[in-house]
């Protein structure tokens, strides 16, 4: 058994996150050549307002920013945008994404978010069938 890969490497957390946000830009561009400019826009709003919800929830609780943390609720607005349809309405993925970003409020600090772009499609499901 060894330690994980960032002893042996000078990776950091940031960097990682950075990479998962690159390796998703390909489903991103899969889906406008697919579904059309609308799945990159339903992609757009989720993203900007799980980041948005992030800082200002940050900003409401003095929380410190950390940018690993903002990488990881992106990624996580984006998978959501990925489970809907593109007929959704704007206000579902706005929605989607506020709730991507409620679950690193709690988390401590360092710690990662897991599945918060599966929660957010189980929260905006269960609302809005």
């Amino acid at each position: 058994m060894t330690h994980s890969p960032s002893v042996h490497d000078n990776t950091t957390t940031i960097s990682f996150s950075a990479d998962r946000c690159v390796i998703l830009l390909l489903p991103v561009v899969w889906s406008v050549y697919a579904y059309g400019i609308r799945a990159l826009f339903i992609t757009l709003v989720s993203v900007i307002f799980a980041s948005a919800a992030y800082l200002l929830f940050c900003l409401a609780l003095k929380k410190e920013i950390l940018p690993h943390i903002l990488m990881d609720i992106a990624l996580s607005a984006a998978v959501f945008a990925f489970t809907l349809p593109v007929s959704v309405p704007y206000y579902l993925p706005m929605l989607g994404g506020v709730i991507a970003a409620v679950p690193s409020l709690w988390l401590p600090k360092g710690k990662k978010i897991c599945f918060g772009g599966f929660l957010s499609a189980a929260a905006v499901r269960a609302f809005f069938p």
